[in-house]
């Protein structure tokens, strides 16, 4: 909806102002975070500082975003962080038709109720719930952020640590496909980081479905995960996004596997010749298992020491 996202908040003493941003009228009744303000009214206006302070805008009205710190613009909705905590708000643009508007809210509401079906697990970022003042969605902040960012910023770890973050996913992926879950957007960027141990996030694209999973969800969750391996396996991200053209790629548009850890893996990830998770989680644990590190599955990943 953006050409780009709105101007971030320095820090949770300073805020947006949306209004300025759009460059349009905002019904109060439409956008639940307005408070209005009387024209002419300074910056300091008392009814905007005593939450956040913001410069005036000529539609006379103070957009109040969440609490915390503006962090980023994604599809369905805007993050904040507070704190340990990261607020999810869906979107709901005054300039925008009621149905894109919908769009966002049912989108959010799917990944809520993902993540309640899916439960606490140590590989999947943590829910909490809905922070009602706002209407976010609370999530675990991930200090270390997304894994394409943490490849790109920190040097190769060790194979050891290499194979188990690669084991500890697909435990995650074998968790999630056990409660009928396909995710249907499982790339690098998707994969959050904190202090150092690899989370599944974003499930607003994500699919229930009953006795067994529909071959082309499969699929396309499998052309995610071989590129997530081979990202972390070589410490080099790659990937492709299955809704351009909506089509598989062809051999030359992937790379090499040869002489890379869980090269098989990978390579049938990108062929699709997996028929379930099971297969792929079983191939994973065995190859891991060669490299030495543990098949354990519980709460706690037990990442090798550097």
């Amino acid at each position: 909806m953006f050409a780009q996202p709105p101007p971030p908040i320095a820090d949770i003493s300073t805020s947006i102002s949306f209004c300025r941003y759009l460059n349009v009228h905002i019904p109060v009744e439409r956008f639940p975070h307005v408070i209005p303000r009387a024209r002419g009214d300074s910056g300091n206006s008392e009814m905007c500082s005593s939450v956040h302070s913001s410069p005036p805008s000529e539609a006379g009205i103070c957009v109040v975003p969440p609490r915390g710190r503006y962090l980023a613009s994604g599809f369905t909705a805007f993050i904040y962080q507070d704190g340990d905590i990261i607020l999810k708000c869906p979107k709901n643009l005054p300039d925008s038709d009621p149905e894109s508007n919908q769009l966002f809210q049912d989108l959010v509401n799917n990944e809520r109720a993902i993540y309640e079906r899916l439960g606490p697990h140590a590989g999947i970022l943590t829910y909490y719930g809905v922070d009602e003042p706002t209407g976010a969605t609370k999530l675990e902040y991930a200090n270390d952020g997304d894994l394409s960012d943490y490849i790109k910023s920190q040097p190769p770890p060790s194979e050891a640590r290499r194979v188990e973050m690669i084991r500890f996913l697909a435990t995650t992926w074998l968790h999630i496909y056990t409660s009928h879950v396909s995710i249907q957007d499982i790339k690098t960027d998707n994969i959050l980081v904190r202090d150092g141990v690899p989370k599944v996030a974003d499930f607003t694209d994500s699919v229930v479905f009953e006795d067994e999973c529909p071959r082309d969800d499969l699929r396309s969750d499998l052309l995610g995960i071989g590129c997530v391996i081979y990202s972390i396996a070589t410490w080099d991200v790659f990937g492709f996004d299955w809704g351009e053209g909506n089509r598989w790629p062809g051999p030359d548009q992937f790379r090499p596997v040869d002489n890379v850890l869980f090269g098989d893996v990978i390579a049938k990830c990108w062929t699709g010749d997996y028929d379930s998770m099971n297969g792929l989680y079983g191939d994973v644990v065995r190859l891991a298992a060669g490299f030495g590190a543990s098949t354990a599955s519980g709460i706690v990943p037990p990442f090798p020491a550097e």
